[in-house]
């Protein structure tokens, strides 16, 4: 069995646990993608992966696996909830780096797996209609890199309202 990391964050006031938790937001959110069309099915096992990335590389349990079984932490409210709206979805993507230090080397694995997470969610934002954006190619695919236009009703719109099926 792996030894995980526990207790406070290298130069930073965040635990390890709290990062589980905020993996697995991440993670609990995304979720309704896997039952989505092909490409809402690509997008949440890109997002795992990164995710999944992340965890490894801070010696963590995996998103799916601390949903399961997690561990104490100082703020035990909303473990495993999903962010309640798209736009709690788009801040939080902020909060990896600002409050856990996630990406915050540029050409490292996990500042690309930060990047990789950030894009993928925004290409799904894009697809269903929540924000408009500017893409870029990058590796021969087109990636959304600015947001150019939002519905600040879509934002506040649950995810499993954003990511139902159209009718």
């Amino acid at each position: 069995m792996v030894e995980l990391n526990t207790g406070q964050i290298p130069d930073n006031d965040r635990r390890y646990e709290d990062l589980e938790v905020m993996l697995g937001r991440f993670y609990v959110s995304l979720l309704p993608l896997k039952d989505g069309d092909a490409r809402d099915q690509a997008h949440f096992n890109t997002a795992v992966s990164c995710l999944n990335g992340i965890a490894r590389s801070r010696g963590i349990q995996l998103p799916e696996e601390a949903i399961v079984q997690p561990r104490t932490t100082l703020e035990e409210a909303g473990a495993t909830a999903a962010f309640s709206s798209a736009s709690s979805l788009i801040e939080s993507l902020d909060s990896l780096y600002h409050e856990f230090g996630i990406g915050m080397q540029p050409r490292t694995p996990e500042f690309v797996q930060k990047f990789q997470l950030a894009t993928t969610i925004s290409s799904v934002l894009v697809r269903h209609g929540v924000i408009r954006a500017e893409f870029e190619d990058m590796e021969g695919e087109p990636e959304p890199v600015r947001v150019r236009k939002y519905s600040s009703d879509s934002l506040q719109l649950s995810l499993e309202e954003v990511f139902a099926p159209a009718a």
